[in-house]
């Protein structure tokens, strides 16, 4: 199991502590360096104001302890947390830094993220009556599994022609293709869930030593990404292989450095090459633009009647939203652009369906839906868990919590790892 891996808890406590903050003084660079001269356009700039610079480090330094603490546990859950924490909340300290956050929005967020550790810290853990007849599971994961596969087959040999492409740089035109498609509501909810399940049954197969069923996946997923050119898909696949082959129990306390890695790597490419692929597609776009999106949905629903979720479920027994669709909407007022999709979860899903009362409301649903998963994740392999926490971050980043779980596929890839045997090689 993923755990708290350490010979000397305080040199490991250190060194986690000085990856985090090491990666933060990182980011404060790359923000203000290269991603306001490049993106400026988009909304990115850069106030010098010292106050501002200190009370971001002081907020981080509060934080820091609580984040710790999170690598004690060995829970799937505790890992997505941990992941959040590195893809949002710490560049949302430096964003304080150096964007125009209001006060007011700041202690929101705050709060946002202290009631998302506090429930965490509090609310138990749930357990699960296991099937145990093995013949009746196998059959309907086998079921299940070739299912989502016929689907994805379909939609590719029907909308696009089996098209294979694995170019970054085309995805949007691929997206805006897609959404012509016009898929039925039931090939459109399978064709999302297997996004988040494919790469857990690659590893999966991986682990059983069954290559060319994982290859298979792997060559689905392409196709899956071919579709509507969705970078997650693509980047989950490929994170799910490799760590299936590096992946060891110190990982987990590397994690700060990792990404500390990465932009470096993003910091020497643009000053080497002059290029800026990695600061485009992961520094801004995944650790930045949803922090400036939260931001933006604040402005909009602080001043305007939440949607109190009429443009989820409850829209389906007669309740109408008085807006177009919210990520739309943002899009329309903020870029100028009706047709672009601002999707955007956690904080700006809390603020735009309750107001003041989704920074508690959200986070808690949120929690019990990891506990949740965590029961249903219980005895799996630890490299299931690392592709299963990296998958789930990213959706809970980019999506409201409603959608996560009906749309794209939480409750499916929950139901696939509860079926997943558990044998000696899991355990």
């Amino acid at each position: 199991m993923v755990g708290y891996i350490t010979k000397s808890r305080s040199k490991a406590i250190f060194f986690i502590a000085t990856g985090i903050w090491f990666y933060r003084i990182l980011l404060d660079y790359l923000y203000v360096q290269t991603v306001v001269p490049l993106f400026g356009y988009s909304g990115f700039h850069a106030n010098n104001q010292i106050n501002k610079y200190f009370l971001s480090w002081v907020i981080l330094f509060i934080f820091t302890p609580i984040i710790i603490k999170m690598f004690k546990k060995s829970t799937l859950s505790s890992l997505i947390i941990i992941l959040l924490s590195f893809l949002s909340f710490i560049p949302f300290t430096c964003m304080i830094a150096f964007h125009s956050y209001t006060t007011e929005f700041i202690i929101s967020n705050i709060v946002y993220w202290l009631a998302l550790f506090i429930f965490y810290n509090t609310i138990p853990t749930i357990k699960l009556v296991r099937v145990t007849n093995d013949k009746f599971i196998k059959l309907i994961l086998s079921l299940i599994v070739l299912i989502f596969f016929a689907v994805i087959l379909f939609i590719s040999w029907r909308y696009t022609g089996f098209r294979l492409s694995i170019n970054l740089m085309n995805v949007y035109d691929i997206r805006s293709e897609a959404t012509m498609y016009q898929l039925p509501s039931f090939l459109s909810y399978i064709y999302s869930a297997s996004k988040a399940i494919n790469p857990v049954l690659i590893v999966y197969f991986m682990s059983r030593k069954k290559y060319s069923i994982a290859s298979f996946i792997f060559f689905i997923q392409l196709l899956s990404f071919s579709i509507n050119g969705s970078k997650t898909v693509f980047f989950t696949t490929v994170l799910a292989v490799l760590l299936y082959w590096i992946y060891n129990d110190n990982l987990k306390n590397k994690l700060p450095w990792f990404f500390f890695l990465i932009s470096l790597l993003g910091l020497l490419e643009f000053y080497i090459v002059k290029s800026y692929l990695i600061i485009g597609f992961i520094i801004r776009r995944v650790f930045f633009v949803p922090n400036l999106l939260n931001y933006y949905y604040y402005d909009f629903f602080s001043i305007h009647t939440p949607d109190y979720l009429k443009q989820s479920f409850l829209r389906h027994i007669g309740f109408e939203s008085p807006y177009i669709p919210i990520d739309n909407l943002i899009a329309t007022i903020y870029f100028g652009k009706p047709d672009m999709g601002a999707n955007n979860g956690l904080f700006s899903d809390a603020y735009a369906n309750f107001g003041i009362f989704g920074l508690l409301i959200m986070p808690l649903l949120v929690v019990l839906s990891f506990k949740f998963f965590d029961a249903c994740s219980e005895g799996l392999d630890t490299k299931i868990f690392i592709v299963s926490g990296i998958t789930l971050a990213f959706i809970f980043i980019s999506s409201f919590f409603f959608t996560v779980l009906f749309t794209h596929g939480f409750l499916a890839l929950c139901l696939i790892l509860y079926l997943l045997p558990r044998d000696k090689l899991y355990r």
